[in-house]
């Protein structure tokens, strides 16, 4: 059976996460490390950080860095996604959800611009997954 969680994609900021938060919409951190920002540090080890949906320290930083285009990074985030058991992280932000009384929740990444940022490729891995209802949509506010 597929899951009828909605799941959304954006940006974390101080008025992204409040307005997500406003608007019932559970925030999913999907960035592997979160403990040093103002912002969402607090958060760092809790059941709504899922660093295991973000790229490896390595390929991050050969990222940023320049070392790699776009393209192959997203091959390479890909390749590492695939050892994700992702219908059990589904499964376990699913349960996140239903106990926070929602059924939408947003994947948070860095990156202003999802074309730049993992969480356009993993958007397109869970579509590609089978194991949602909805396909995963980029909340731009």
């Amino acid at each position: 059976m597929k899951m009828r969680l909605k799941i959304h994609t954006s940006f974390v900021s101080p008025i992204t996460l409040q307005t997500f938060l406003d608007r019932d919409i559970l925030p999913i951190f999907i960035i592997r490390s979160i403990g040093g920002s103002d912002v969402i540090g607090k958060y760092e080890g809790t059941a709504i950080h899922k660093p295991i949906l973000s790229p490896s320290p390595t390929l991050y930083r050969e990222k940023r860095d320049g070392k790699i285009e776009i393209a192959e990074f997203e091959r390479r985030y890909a390749i590492e996604m695939s050892t994700v058991d992702l219908q059990a992280v589904l499964k376990d932000i699913e349960y996140l959800a239903s106990l926070a009384n929602t059924d939408q929740v947003v994947l948070l990444g860095y990156g202003a611009d999802d074309s730049k940022c993992h969480r356009s490729v993993l958007a397109r891995i869970l579509d590609a997954s089978g194991l949602l209802e909805h396909k995963v949509t980029e909340l731009i506010l």
